[in-house]
Order: structure tokens, then C-alpha cells, then sequence
């Protein structure tokens, strides 16, 4: 919904870098990839003041609230669509670890929201993210250790308006009408 998921203009600080996570934390997400890949990034970036807001719940999360961490992070659990929306504009970067992925509806939401995208290379996730709007990797630590630092240091051209004209409710409905058409002729 482009009316509740849009950009707004945020405050860039050099040295900070907040990114954030939305999921239902199963075991088909890999949470503890991306915090083990930040609390590697922060060991070899001390300089650097790295926030992690976390959005949703599940099992991962009560693991992770049990490790301690080298950089903050912020567990939100369940928000309503407008609370997302606003932690999306307060953020850097979007991170999203999966083992199997169809469309991702959080990661169209953070790209409405101009935040690049750092995600794993999998599923139909190469549908929405392009060099324009981010990065695709393997899981493994290193990879995501390297694709962590790419975000930080490209510069992205999401074009949010083109996006939010391919994801609006008139175009995908024509795109069901067609299919179902094709279908039933």
C-alpha cells in the first residue's frame, strides 16, 4: 500500500548505520546469519555505530534475546502496518535472510520506502531486488559480511514511483484478470 509505505527524508549520519528485519522468525529465516554477519561487521568496524531493529516474532527471537551482541538491536515484535512503515523510514539498509522465499511483501514494503535491500539469493526474491535497489547473496557469513559492507558503500536508484506502479492493486489485478482469462479461453 503505497499510502502508508512511501519515503520520507531521513537524517544520514556517517558512522551510523541502522538496518532492520521484518519476519515471522521460523526456521525457514535465518536470523542468526544476519546477526552473526553484524556482530562481525561491528568487530571489524568498531568506529561504526550499528542498530538492528527487529520486527515481528517467533521462536528465532527468543534465541537471540539470550546472546549478547556487539551492537544494539532493537526487538519490536509485532507492529501494525503504520509502526512498520515509520521504522522502515528510520532506517539505512533492509535485511532479509531466507532459506525458500516467494514474493516478499516486506521486502516490496522497504523498497517503497527507498531503503536498499541486502537479501539472500533465493526464491523470486531476483523479481524485486536489482543493482538499482540492492544485493543478493548466499548464506553464509562471509558472504553476508561482504554484501553488508556493499550496502553500506553503493550508492542505490530504487525507483520507487515505477515500483509502486508495478505492485499497485489496479496492475496486479489486470495481471490476474489476464492470467485467468488465459485460462478459461
Amino acid at each position: 500500500d503505497s499510502k502508508i509505505f512511501y519515503p520520507k527524508s531521513k537524517n544520514t549520519f556517517l558512522n551510523k548505520h541502522t538496518f532492520i528485519s521484518i519476519a515471522k522468525w521460523d526456521k525457514h529465516k535465518q536470523l542468526f546469519l544476519m546477526l552473526e554477519a553484524l556482530n562481525s561487521f561491528q568487530s571489524r568496524n568498531k568506529h561504526l555505530t550499528i542498530i538492528y531493529n527487529i520486527v515481528g516474532d517467533g521462536e528465532l527471537i527468543i534465541e537471540a534475546q539470550k546472546t549478547k551482541w556487539n551492537f544494539q538491536i532493537n526487538y519490536h515484535g509485532i507492529l501494525e502496518k503504520t509502526e512498520v512503515a515509520r521504522l522502515l523510514n528510520q532506517s539505512d539498509y533492509f535485511l532479509h535472510a531466507s532459506n525458500i522465499e516467494t514474493f516478499s511483501i516486506v521486502i516490496a514494503e522497504a523498497l517503497l520506502c527507498n531503503l536498499p535491500v541486502l537479501a539472500s539469493k533465493v526464491g523470486a526474491l531476483s523479481e524485486l531486488i536489482n543493482e538499482d535497489s540492492g544485493i543478493l547473496v548466499e548464506n553464509s557469513i562471509d558472504a553476508w559480511v561482504h554484501g553488508i559492507e556493499s550496502l553500506i558503500t553503493k550508492d542505490f536508484n530504487i525507483d520507487v514511483n515505477a515500483l509502486s506502479q508495478r505492485l499497485s492493486y489496479e496492475t496486479v489485478g489486470n495481471q490476474f484478470k489476464s492470467l485467468y482469462k488465459l485460462i478459461l479461453d
